[in-house]
């Protein structure tokens, strides 16, 4: 029968050198005191589920942690660590790590490395960039908090986490957001309050289960996306042939063409403006639609057409007198319903 150690609140410079029968502690509550390490006979604690050691002034996390194999649930928020042991991924049990607070510049690869890892929170370190390793823990993985580190751009791996249901990239440095974030299809809750957004992916408003989505103190709360086409680059021969063809519905196979010459036709994609029939495959136009949610907040959402005379048709008129006609834009009764809170402030 396991039992529970609890040394919270104690303002211990350390722990004791040593405990009775450590083999049989489940649960150690260690948080709020003045620890600099841990003891040696961590490691034989083996029927060790949770481990508590918040608010201390722990560098690193010991090598002995991680033959407790039986370990589920590690929260060490607000310490100053910097870096895991090497072997971290030996705690295949793991479900639930916090270590939110702490000096951690980069994703350990040991984290990505664990099979049954739930939860990850990581805030208020100094992460720069995700890496994309963190893609191994798209089988797993439900609840990631990153915010309050220094990002400045999400690669296109997190879209793989399928299992994600909650996601905060709140009080980072992001000015946009990839597409591949509307493959997240189990997401809940996005977070993205205090940034530097100036418009959404067209993607995020189709997440068939998205019901909370935090955007307060982002540029596209108070100044709106007025400029289109600024950048787009005349299309390639490739392109324009392409779309010839493609648009044309001609018909193609690999017994008339080139496999890499139909694997470029096959990667076609079609314009998102519902009056164009035509398609794009590198060059395209970066455009704004408004999304009106829940008949009270205009929201702007990123989304590519296949050149700016689209957008011009589309509108009738030229950008620069288009954004009351975008404004006007709703979103259809499902979107409406699917996001239920939009917080603007």
């Amino acid at each position: 029968m396991s039992r529970e150690v609890n040394w919270s609140y104690r303002n211990l410079d350390e722990l004791p050198e040593e405990v009775t029968q450590p083999e049989d502690i489940g649960v150690l509550l260690a948080d709020h005191n003045r620890l600099l390490s841990c003891p040696s006979w961590l490691g034989r604690a083996t029927a060790l589920t949770t481990l508590e050691l918040s608010h201390n002034r722990l560098s690193e996390l010991p090598a002995s942690i991680c033959r407790c194999v039986n370990l589920r649930v590690l929260v060490a928020k607000n310490n100053l660590i910097s870096d895991l042991p090497s072997e971290f991924s030996h705690l295949i049990e793991l479900r639930e790590l916090n270590l939110n607070g702490n000096s951690l510049k980069s994703l350990p690869q040991q984290i990505s490395s664990l099979p049954a890892l739930q939860m990850l929170s990581l805030g208020a370190n100094r992460l720069c960039y995700i890496p994309q390793h963190i893609v191994k823990l798209a089988g797993s993985l439900t609840y990631l908090y990153l915010g309050g580190n220094q990002l400045k751009c999400v690669p296109q791996e997190l879209g793989q986490l399928a299992r994600l249901t909650c996601l905060a990239l709140c009080d980072n440095q992001l000015c946009q957001l990839p597409s591949s974030l509307g493959q997240l299809s189990a997401l809940e809750s996005l977070s993205l309050h205090c940034n530097r957004l100036t418009a959404l992916p067209h993607e995020i408003v189709s997440l068939p289960r998205l019901s909370t989505l935090s955007l307060r103190n982002n540029p596209l709360v108070t100044k709106f996306a007025r400029e289109f086409g600024s950048n787009w680059s005349v299309p390639s021969l490739s392109e324009l042939s392409g779309r010839c063809v493609r648009s044309a519905q001609l018909h193609y196979c690999r017994r008339c063409l080139p496999g890499n010459l139909c694997d470029y036709l096959d990667s076609a994609r079609e314009c998102l403006n519902p009056n164009c029939k035509g398609v794009y495959f590198s060059s395209c136009v970066e455009t704004v639609r408004f999304v009106d949610f829940c008949g009270k907040y205009r929201v702007p959402f990123l989304r590519f057409i296949c050149s700016p005379d689209c957008h011009f048709s589309s509108s009738g008129s030229s950008a620069s007198n288009s954004s009351d006609d975008s404004a006007s834009e709703e979103a259809s009764g499902d979107d409406v319903a699917r996001v239920r809170r939009v917080l603007l402030g």
